[in-house]
């Protein structure tokens, strides 16, 4: 079940922000600059120079040469970027960007060599001008065409080097559930018709007072199975969940906007700095949840993490921003549980999350238990449709049923729907009118049409 306090319909225009053309002017007064790879060879050097002196001759424009950066509009990218074939190359523009690329050093080379001879030479000098739009040339191979392949090859380097999983960019989860749209199971309809969060039952918060050890690298994380049942944790500190552990005065809260606080070697952020946070804590399951399945859902951890409980390891997973979900009932036993979690400040995830902000780590969103019904509603979707007087709209909505207990063959049961105004009147009732399904799993899709302002209630039940 769902609740939205209202539908706000959003029309944008799909205007990209820069168009895909590369325009120089002559004595054009904009900056201009070639950016070249690390790995630069002599003959890749001297053709870079050529290429930046046909744009003189023919624009009067002077390109500066720089070193590997982040390419803006109006820079020309020549960089090896390695995929699993021998000599293959593109060009192309985007964004205002020309990029040269090779699959290795003798593809750059070669790509540097086919633009210049194509698109630079042959204009005369009193053209005063370059324009490339649209531009798109392959040679050989291209990375779609070996993804599998060069996939593979990353997979067994990984193995070799015995990577773990916050080194390996092949893992981005372990037993976490696929992401949903954000709802929780309620008692009863009504308790979704509520301008707030709806109370419920099955929901338990694990925040408050964690046990916590901080360690600044790999080696000094804590050691001797921390995870297990009869750990001593009673010399750890005390943390509160949800935090950033650098506020709490583990660690050091960095501010970088481009540059990476941690070694540049993806995917391996390296270990010599990386704290790591290791928490503890018990929990009860609520009586009234007995028979049903449980979940643990971090709703968000910086940047990578592993989860045990009661000793077992239950999985892994990273993306700061993003919420996982572990469903945990083999996991748990009657009376106290335990709950473990290593968090990693920097992962290979983090080479993707370089943004502009200041750089924590630790459990910093909520933690919490929940129990669905033993079929329940895994995940819907709708789609509003507004007539073109704005004073009605068709809702088309999809939703997703999921039998938890994979021992029984039984029918799914079918998918019923009503929409409420703001006022939580009931505006539209609907069941489904098709649906597909394998024995755990079934996908149920109706239109609801609705009269008058769209601003709605939602609410959704298995029956």
């Amino acid at each position: 079940m769902s609740t939205m306090k209202r539908l706000v319909v959003f029309i944008l225009s799909a205007m990209p922000l820069y168009a895909d053309t590369f325009t120089i002017e002559r004595n054009d007064p904009r900056q201009f600059r070639i950016h070249r790879g690390p790995d630069e060879t002599a003959a890749t050097k001297a053709m870079i120079d050529e290429l930046a002196s046909e744009v003189k001759r023919v624009t009067g424009v002077s390109m500066e040469i720089k070193g590997y950066d982040t390419a803006k509009s109006g820079n020309i990218f020549v960089a090896t970027q390695p995929w699993d074939a021998n000599g293959a190359w593109t060009i192309g523009v985007r964004n205002g960007i020309v990029g040269i690329h090779g699959s290795d050093v003798k593809g750059t080379e070669a790509a540097l060599r086919f633009f210049i001879d194509k698109y630079l030479k042959p204009v005369p000098e009193s053209a005063g001008r370059l324009e490339w739009k649209d531009l798109r040339v392959n040679h050989g191979p291209q990375w779609a065409d070996v993804r599998e392949a060069t996939i593979a090859k990353v997979r067994e380097q990984r193995r070799r080097e015995r990577a773990l999983e916050w080194q390996n960019e092949l893992v981005n989860y372990v037993n976490v559930e696929p992401a949903r749209a954000y709802s929780f199971p309620l008692a009863s309809e009504k308790d979704a018709l509520t301008p707030d969060l709806p109370e419920t039952p099955y929901v338990k918060s694990l925040d408050g007072k964690w046990k916590y050890n901080w360690g600044g690298s790999y080696e000094q994380r804590a050691r001797n199975q921390f995870y297990s049942v009869g750990y001593d944790d009673s010399r750890w500190y005390e943390i509160d969940v949800p935090s950033c552990v650098e506020l709490k005065g583990f660690g050091v809260p960095i501010y970088t906007n481009i540059a990476y606080p941690h070694p540049r070697t993806p995917p391996n952020p390296g270990s010599d700095y990386n704290p790591v946070s290791s928490y503890r804590r018990t929990f009860t399951v609520p009586d009234g949840w007995k028979g049903r399945p449980v979940f643990l859902r971090f709703e968000g951890v910086y940047s990578a993490y592993y989860v045990w409980v009661n000793g077992m390891k239950v999985g892994y997973a990273e993306d700061s921003c993003t919420a996982h979900e572990f469903n945990v009932t083999k996991y748990l036993k009657p009376g106290e549980n335990l709950l473990a979690v290593e968090v990693y400040r920097w992962s290979d995830g983090a080479f993707l999350e370089d943004q502009d902000f200041f750089r924590y780590s630790g459990i910093y969103r909520h933690v919490m238990l929940f129990s669905p019904p033993q079929v329940e509603i895994r995940d819907f979707f709708w789609n509003p449709t507004l007539a073109a007087d704005f004073k009605s709209a068709t809702v088309d909505l999809s939703v997703e049923l999921r039998d938890l207990d994979d021992r029984k063959a039984t029918a799914l049961p079918s998918v019923s729907a009503t929409l409420y105004d703001a006022d939580f009147k009931a505006v539209a009732t609907g069941k489904a009118k098709s649906a597909t399904s394998n024995s755990q799993l079934s996908t149920s899709t109706f239109p609801l049409p609705v009269s008058g302002p769209p601003r709605i209630h939602t609410s959704t039940r298995s029956s």
